[in-house]
């Protein structure tokens, strides 16, 4: 099966299969048979017809003792080195969250967690129809927060009809993926991404939740990343920082501490130009420091927004 072909049979399936139930038994047992034994077809062929490829994968040292012990924070990182190996090792590293580490590539639980972690990122960044049903096994199955956020941006960028549904509905408080299943919306770049986020956050939750609300929704609205999409997605990318500035904006009112904090951040990143009106609309009725702290990050605003 060829890779144009298999990644066709990997998307349609995957948009047929329903959630995955969590059997403990690790990511191959949640591919769906089909899915699973058509995937490890291609990476055994892809490992006869490009061995360097594993070999590469294999070779990073990021998350073995020998690897970090020297760095002046010694703790196990390999995600940038996964990315820098490029698209021609999406099977090998998809291999690797399936069937394990090749041997010697990560010990520790640490090492291991930091290792599916910087594979989830890797493959995630690729866009690859192949990596969304390993993606979504491993959300389901980790147990580790940052694996967890890994895999749910990883998914996010794709942004699929399916990884869409699966996502929003884990944003829901008190579900067991909310946080990961945010940032995952929060790097899908469509408008209802932000419209999604400022309805929840416009619900008044609590602080935290709130904290972590606005900084997906910050990423979402994020002028920059939306800028580099070119003049193609000019309306989307203002549609998104309309709906992100309009509730961030009363939100910033609304919370104190971390949260304000991260409301402002994330006003920092949509850098709509009307900031400025909206802050001095949702603060009316604001008291003193909070409306001299939002002229403030206003602002700091007007001088970047376009």
């Amino acid at each position: 099966m060829n890779r144009l072909k298999f990644a066709a049979f990997v998307a349609m399936t995957f948009c047929a299969v329903p959630a995955f139930a969590a059997t403990g038994n690790g990511v191959a047992a949640q591919l769906p048979a089909s899915v699973r034994s058509s995937l490890l077809s291609a990476i055994h062929g892809y490992r006869t017809s490009h061995a360097s490829a594993f070999a590469a994968v294999a070779a990073v040292r990021g998350c073995s003792k020998e690897g970090y012990r020297n760095n002046r924070n010694p703790v196990p990182e390999c995600a940038r080195e996964l990315r820098a190996l490029g698209p021609g090792v999406l099977l090998p590293m998809l291999d690797a969250l399936i069937s394990g580490a090749p041997r010697g590539m990560a010990q520790t639980p640490a090492e291991q967690r930091a290792l599916t972690f910087g594979l989830c990122q890797a493959v995630g960044v690729l866009r690859a129809p192949e990596a969304l049903p390993v993606l979504r096994a491993v959300l389901e199955t980790a147990t580790d927060a940052d694996v967890q956020r890994a895999a749910a941006e990883g998914l996010g960028r794709s942004c699929g009809a399916s990884e869409w549904q699966l996502l929003t509905a884990h944003t829901a408080a008190g579900d067991a993926l909310e946080t990961a299943a945010i940032a995952g919306v929060g790097v899908c770049k469509r408008p209802a991404a932000a419209e999604h986020l400022a309805a929840l956050l416009t619900a008044h939750p609590a602080p935290a939740r709130a904290a972590t609300l606005a900084h997906a929704l910050g990423i979402a609205a994020s002028s920059w990343s939306w800028q580099a999409l070119g003049a193609a997605r000019a309306a989307d990318a203002m549609a998104a920082r309309t709906t992100a500035a309009r509730a961030l904006a009363p939100a910033f009112f609304a919370y104190q501490g971390e949260a304000r904090k991260s409301v402002g951040e994330a006003l920092q990143m949509a850098e709509h130009p009307n900031t400025t009106a909206l802050l001095q609309d949702a603060g009316q009725h604001a008291d003193a420091s909070a409306v001299a702290e939002a002229q403030h990050l206003a602002q700091r605003i007007a001088k970047h927004a376009h």
